[in-house]
């Protein structure tokens, strides 16, 4: 209690002082989402174009029969009743509400999911039956609001970059908006705005932008964006627009580019999104998606997002009022159909590479290679994965906070990239999770100190720690080199690059170098699949589903390659299996293939070439080695296609590719001349 107390003080001695004057707020009610100038507009939506949803959202009645309570579905439910009083105008569906909000007060949750969403549920009911209201009723509401903001102003107040900033902390906008002006509780009612407006203002909204750029994305994977992060964001810009009047969508990066962050990273084969970060497999567009990409859509005016959003049907009626509400039915949808293949979000650091829009049987890729912004990143620089009938070359693991996130779920090990095991490293198992146990030494990236505030990202060396230096796309292929170095303890790297390259539909080539400080310091090369690849010499075989990869060690010449895995040794590091205590997911993998040079150097390089086909398919790409002085590449020859890939070995990172189809040159192109922050190794 006495740290709740002195926790509220500094809130309210420290913080608000710093805060710049509240906006101007609608007066009268309702005003979160809604207006009275809009009702008859919603009344002819659910009468005319929108009925067939309007008839689904009374598909839930049933829900008025339930008895209120206090837990999630009682949260998510008592915005129906609300929302059928603001159409019908029905008195008993503002008593329904009302059973709710009582249910709240009686034993409003403590909890730092619950609380602020049931704030952003509760303050909503409010808001849209405040005239049937009794003064006591509002002043035993707004006492309860009050108190679970305070509560959530007691949480840790985590970076600006994390879902945890968005969903909790934000949440107290809310009070302050919907009692502003009221006369119900004013000093709390001016507090909570004044701190809630320089959360998203200065805070909330900045800091999204500067994680998408101009491009898109959100640092810590779907899953956290749909849930946790985009979700809650976009609703209170929209609560804001209509409260205070001011348009945060329509100037940021972040919004306008949901849609194509979601569109490109759609695994084709069965229509996921890409397992990266803490984002599971099988995470596919659903409700969480399409209760704010209508919203989105609506707001900056992309069929992109509207397209997406009539993908997705509603599995709970009840929620279907964020339809009614939000989709815009002007607003034409477009298809991903005439987008590029290729698509680099810069500040991310993600390229997603893929062979098409519309067959399942398409092939995908993900590349990353980016800083680091927020605490469900993992050390992953210069990884990917590739997908095609199944998923290939995965991003292993489960997420789960136990010994196996620390040891190896976010680590480099778990992930297709490189090592370089220096044996008296040490890793802090305080880094990765919270009493973490652990900290295996599994010779990967470094973890540094997550962003706390915008502004603050280009004062913390610690992380500006990978870049994509070069990208190029065309109709034949997509390049791209990134630079990882500073992702590792530079105890023990100098250098490190990795060139990709997809040759479309479904090749890639992969040059790595990597220059260490010590020559016995032995570097590994990773690539995850779930099923046990077949080997065979310098071959490797892999097959998921419909879908197989086969992959050929070009470079060095002299190596050592094994497989790790199956029974007790699915996420082996060091000596030791770090396997989930109770969690489970499909493609947390069971088998990695290694690759090592036979002799110590300073400096090695890796070349892999990966087919991606369906494993109906007999025909393999033949591959023949080029090895010349300071350069190293392939000439692939499959289905009358040809393709010369020729890398610098040393100097600046550097790429010549020359492809054709049925002996026409269709492509020629020279890529790599002195890229902007990238060091040239001293020698290879």
């Amino acid at each position: 209690m006495k740290r709740y107390l002195l926790q509220v003080v500094f809130a309210l001695l420290v913080v608000a002082p710093m805060l710049c004057a509240a906006a101007e707020i609608r007066t009268g009610h309702p005003r979160i989402y809604i207006t009275t100038d809009m009702v008859s507009d919603i009344k002819q939506r659910c009468q005319n174009e929108y009925k067939p949803v309007y008839d689904k959202l009374l598909g839930s009645r049933w829900i008025l029969e339930q008895q209120a309570g206090v837990d999630y579905s009682h949260m998510t439910n008592m915005l129906l009743p609300a929302f059928l009083y603001i159409v019908e105008g029905d008195k008993q569906y503002a008593d329904k509400t009302k059973e709710y909000l009582e249910a709240l007060s009686a034993n409003p949750p403590r909890n730092q999911y619950m609380t602020p969403e049931y704030i952003r549920a509760a303050v909503i009911c409010y808001d849209w039956i405040y005239d049937q209201l009794s003064d006591a009723e509002k002043q035993r509401y707004a006492k309860t609001f009050v108190a679970m903001g305070d509560y959530v102003l007691t949480l840790w107040r985590h970076s600006d970059f994390n879902n945890h900033f968005i969903n909790e902390t934000l949440a107290v906008i809310y009070i302050g908006v919907v009692l502003h002006g009221d006369g119900v509780d004013d000093r709390s009612a001016d507090r909570f705005l004044k701190i809630g407006e320089d959360f998203l203002i200065n805070h909330a909204i900045p800091a999204a932008d500067e994680i998408a750029g101009e491009d898109g994305g959100q640092a810590e994977g779907f899953s956290y964006n749909d849930w946790g992060y985009a979700l809650p964001l976009a609703y209170t810009a929209e609560m804001w627009r209509v409260a205070a009047g001011e348009d945060l969508f329509k100037n940021s990066s972040y919004f306008k580019t949901q849609s194509l962050w979601h569109l490109y990273c759609l695994r084709p084969h069965d229509d996921s999104l890409v397992k990266a970060e803490d984002c599971p497999s099988g995470v596919s567009p659903g409700e969480n998606l399409k209760s704010f990409i209508h919203l989105v859509g609506a707001r900056c005016q992309d069929g992109y997002a509207q397209w997406l959003g009539d993908q997705i049907e509603w599995n709970y009626g009840q929620k279907a009022w964020k339809e009614i509400l939000w989709r815009d039915p002007k607003l034409a949808p477009r298809s991903p159909e005439s987008l590029p293949l290729a698509r680099h979000f810069k500040k991310l650091g993600w390229v997603v590479s893929r062979s098409g829009w519309t067959s399942k049987d398409d092939t995908f890729s993900l590349f990353q290679c980016g800083d680091f912004y927020a605490g469900h990143q993992h050390v992953d620089a210069n990884t990917f994965v590739i997908h095609k009938g199944g998923s290939l070359a995965i991003d292993s693991g489960v997420n789960e906070y136990s010994g196996h996130r620390t040891n190896y779920y976010c680590r480099t090990i778990a992930h297709n990239s490189i090592t370089v095991f220096d044996p008296d490293e040490t890793f802090s198992s305080q880094v990765w999770a919270p009493g973490g146990e652990g900290g295996s030494n599994d010779g990967g990236q470094l973890r540094g100190t997550t962003t706390t505030r915008v502004g603050e990202f280009d004062k913390n060396p610690a992380l500006d720690i990978a870049d994509i230096t070069q990208f190029y796309a065309s109709e034949n292929f997509t390049y791209i080199c990134g630079d990882a170095a500073r992702a590792y303890n530079p105890k023990k790297m100098k250098w490190f690059t990795r060139q990709f390259v997809h040759i479309q539909p479904d090749l890639f080539v992969i040059f790595d170098r990597v220059q260490s400080t010590d020559k016995d310091f032995k570097k590994t090369w990773h690539l995850h699949s779930i099923n046990k690849p077949l080997q065979e010499g310098n071959q490797f075989t892999i097959e998921q589903k419909s879908g197989r990869l086969v992959g050929y060690t070009i470079f060095p010449e002299e190596h050592n390659a094994q497989l790790v895995g199956g029974q007790g040794k699915e996420y082996w590091v060091n000596g030791q299996n770090y396997p989930p205590d109770s969690k489970s997911d499909p493609e947390s993998g069971a088998w990695r293939i290694e690759a090592s040079p036979t002799a110590a150097n300073e400096n090695d390089i890796f070349l892999h070439v990966l087919h991606a086909s369906l494993s109906s398919g007999n025909e393999e790409a033949m591959v023949e080695r080029i090895d010349e002085e300071n350069r190293k590449g392939v000439v692939i020859r499959y289905k009358g296609m040809m393709a010369r890939v020729l890398f610098n070995q040393t100097g600046d990172p550097g790429c010549t590719m020359r492809i054709e189809r049925n002996d026409v040159v269709v492509e020629e192109k020279s890529i790599g001349n002195s890229p902007a922050g990238v060091s040239t190794p001293e020698k290879y």
